[in-house]
C-alpha cells in the first residue's frame, strides 16, 4: 500500500526499495480514485482522521508502475492491485494465466499456479 505515503519522492522510493528487494514478482495495492475527499493535500487528501490519501485512477496507476520500475504491470483485482514479475517466468506465467477468471473469489487458486515457476 504506497497511496497513504504523502510525499512523492519517498512513495517513488518505497516502490523501488520494494522492487529491490523483490526476487520473483512485486505484488502493489492502492485505493482507487473513489475515496472520500476530505481536505486537499499535496497530491492526494486528508481523510477525517487526518490521514493522507492518494487516490489513483487506474491509468496513473498504471503509468506511475512502469514510469518507477520499467516493467509493465498485470492487473489483478480491478485495478486497484498489479502484480509486477521480475523474471522472464512470471512473465509468461501471468501472461498465460486468466486472473479476470479468478476475481470473484478473490484468489489464485494453488492447483491453477501449479505450472508457474518456483
Amino acid at each position: 500500500m504506497v497511496d497513504c505515503i504523502a510525499d512523492p519522492f519517498e512513495r517513488d522510493a518505497a516502490l523501488l526499495e520494494a522492487w529491490n528487494l523483490t526476487k520473483a514478482y512485486l505484488v502493489v495495492n492502492v485505493r482507487r480514485d473513489n475515496c472520500k475527499k476530505e481536505i486537499p493535500f499535496g497530491d492526494g487528501y486528508l481523510t477525517r482522521w487526518r490521514t493522507f490519501q492518494k487516490g489513483f485512477t487506474q491509468p496513473e496507476f498504471f503509468a506511475w508502475i512502469f514510469k518507477i520500475l520499467d516493467e509493465e504491470p498485470f492487473e489483478y483485482d480491478r485495478g486497484g492491485c498489479v502484480l509486477v514479475p521480475k523474471s522472464d517466468k512470471w512473465r509468461y506465467a501471468f501472461r498465460d494465466f486468466d486472473f479476470k477468471k479468478h476475481l470473484p473469489h478473490r484468489g489464485i487458486p494453488r492447483k491453477e499456479l501449479a505450472g508457474c515457476p518456483e
